[in-house]
């Protein structure tokens, strides 16, 4: 059996080496009490010689393997220790729970608040579980009597194995190697003996033991003379953690039905958008988010109500990039909402900006040199800015406009509030809260409990729920109603009949005009704007582009408008973006220390 311990190695180097030497052992004996049920008991006895102040000893005792088996096949074993006892003295050792995610056992013996010089003796007892070979041919005891990790010499080593009743061995099947890590060379280093079912070994006068040096013992028992034990775990040991994780869920479930979940709406055929709801709340109630396309959707609007023309320009050379030019013709009437004056009044502040302070700056310039007042008063900004063309490049909007987005934005949720439960929604936000924090500590248990995998899935399962908490919106009486009729206008967009289209638009000739922009913000302007192709409908006059060329038809309008309009929208949207450095990267045989029990141990 081939072990892997480079890994070990080096850890424990790195582990064990903290521990100041400051000590011999004199003695050391090892009793061993193999059991036919699958187990064995040991007992350590150290007689340990203080020339430093210590508080006691340090045993470290190795819990995982990797191995190869004869096959060459890579196994993973993990060893049990239970029933430690350490007569006599107090101690601590690593916790159950720690056991599941580190290599190795602790035990740390002695009194914090007491230091020992001189001759001290210490007996550890524990039992050892899964920790038997067991092949076709032979069921093994692979044992590291003395580990390598010890920090300290033993001077003298002994050591007893008893065999179970069932067992009849001759010394062709027992093996004892010591010396250097990987030693495969049976050792004469002990003088051993055969008695009633006991292996005795003494180490002869003189032979020391040091640091990564090892005594291990091997045994080639008969086939099925040690019981097997499964320690296979169990069915709840394995899924058990989906079964607890199924409550919180099915608690958070049964809360945001109540609170968070909206009711069904029918949704019936619409023609028309709702009374007082225009393209960016409708953009906002039909999938309960602002972004920039609700907002966007106010561009033809405005087009269509003649207060803005949209310039698509044409590239000044190959290398130029496409730019467009919003041009104000009205103001924006009084009575519009919020969201729409930040968007309208940002959009030409950014040209009346310049214009108007290099003016205030070229006046207060000239204030310093001049005395006349009068002619500085008949100057007023205010007047100047009245005769001001206003319009603006959606280029300087770039990494500028930003700020007044997502301000719109905070306020296109604002001015849809009046459609929510709030009280049911601020339950929602509280809920999520607690989520977040039983979520941590639930994860942080199944960790513990189940493993890695356990706590993965519950972290994930729990940010789903603080997720759909955090961001559900029930909808009141009139905003389920608004939103039933959102839900009918933008199917019939989808589905719409070229028959019913044109008796909408006898009716009412500017319906495509009118319906644009909620087609826009429901992400359908193109396949809208290609059911008006063959009515002989001509595009909105408030929109021009040099790149449509030929007779300018419902379809070639549709492509072009998108197409600007996602540039507009990156351009409003744009914000400053900040540079980091970079960063690179390119891409069976025994032997001594051998066996399980590996480990070793220091003073502290």
């Amino acid at each position: 059996m081939n072990f892997n311990k480079s890994f070990l190695l080096i850890s424990l180097l790195l582990s064990i080496n903290i521990f100041a030497q400051g000590f011999d052992i004199k003695n050391y004996e090892v009793e061993i009490f193999i059991s036919e049920k699958g187990y064995f008991d040991v007992v350590e006895k150290y007689k340990v010689d203080f020339f430093q102040a210590k508080h006691g000893i340090i045993r470290k005792i190795q819990t995982r393997y990797d191995f190869l088996d004869k096959n060459q096949v890579k196994e993973n074993r993990r060893i049990y220790i239970s029933n430690i006892k350490v007569p006599n003295h107090k101690f601590s050792k690593t916790s159950n729970w720690q056991l599941r995610y580190q290599d190795f056992l602790d035990l740390k013996i002695g009194n914090k608040n007491r230091l020992v010089t001189g001759e001290q003796h210490y007996e550890i007892r524990y039992r050892v579980e899964n920790a038997f070979i067991h092949e076709a041919e032979t069921d093994q005891f692979y044992w590291n009597i003395k580990p390598p990790y010890w920090n300290a010499t033993f001077e003298h080593v002994n050591f007893k194995i008893h065999l179970p009743d069932n067992v009849t061995l001759d010394t062709e099947q027992v093996f004892i190697y010591a010396g250097a890590f990987g030693n495969d060379v049976p050792t004469d280093d002990f003088i051993i003996e055969f008695s009633d079912q006991t292996i005795i070994a003494k180490s002869k006068t003189g032979v020391q033991f040091k640091y990564n040096e090892s005594v291990t013992a091997l045994i080639k028992m008969p086939p099925n003379s040690i019981a097997q034990l499964d320690f296979t775990p169990n069915l709840f040991q394995k899924y058990g953690w989906i079964a607890i994780l199924i409550l919180p869920v099915y608690f958070f479930f049964n809360f945001w039905k109540k609170h968070g979940k909206n009711k069904k709406t029918i949704t019936t055929t619409s023609y028309y958008p709702p009374d007082g709801i225009d393209s960016a709340i409708a953009g906002y109630l039909i999938n309960d988010r602002a972004d920039a396309n609700d907002l966007i959707s106010l561009l033809p609007k405005w087009g269509n109500e003649g207060l803005i023309r949209i310039e698509e320009l044409e590239e000044k050379n190959w290398l130029s990039k496409p730019d467009t030019k919003i041009i104000q013709l009205k103001p924006l009437p009084k009575n519009a909402t919020s969201y729409e004056k930040t968007i309208f009044n940002g959009l030409f502040e950014i040209e009346r900006f310049s214009s108007i302070d290099l003016m205030k700056t070229f006046k207060n310039v000239k204030s310093i040199f001049t005395s006349s007042t009068a002619e500085d008063k008949s100057e007023n900004p205010e007047k100047t800015d009245d005769h001001i063309i206003k319009e603006v490049l959606v280029s300087q909007l770039q990494k500028r406009f930003y700020t007044q987005m997502d301000k719109a934005k905070r306020q296109l949720v604002k001015e849809s509030r009046k459609y929510y439960e709030s009280n049911s929604n601020q339950k929602m936000k509280i809920s999520s809260l607690i989520i977040f924090v039983v979520g941590v500590i639930f994860s942080w248990l199944m960790f513990v409990f189940f493993g890695i995998l356990a706590a993965i899935v519950s972290g994930l399962v729990f940010l789903a729920m603080f997720l759909i908490g955090i961001n559900s919106k029930k909808r009141n009486e009139e905003g389920s109603r608004v939103y039933s009729e959102l839900k009918g206008f933008r199917q019939f967009i989808k589905l719409a009949e070229t028959n019913r289209i044109k008796s909408l638009i006898e009716s009412e000739p500017d319906y495509f005009e009118k319906t644009m922009s909620y087609a826009l913000t429901f992400g359908l302007l193109k396949q809208w704007a290609k059911k008006f192709e063959a009515l002989d409908i001509q595009p909105p006059e408030w929109y021009s582009s040099p790149h449509i060329t030929g007779p300018i038809t419902m379809n070639s309008f549709a492509n072009s408008l998108s197409n600007n309009l996602n540039n507009v929208r990156s351009n409003m949207v744009s914000s400053p973006s900040s540079s980091g450095g970079k960063s690179f990267g390119s891409r069976g045989g025994g032997s001594s220390g051998g066996g399980f029990g590996g480990g070793g141990g220091g003073s502290w």
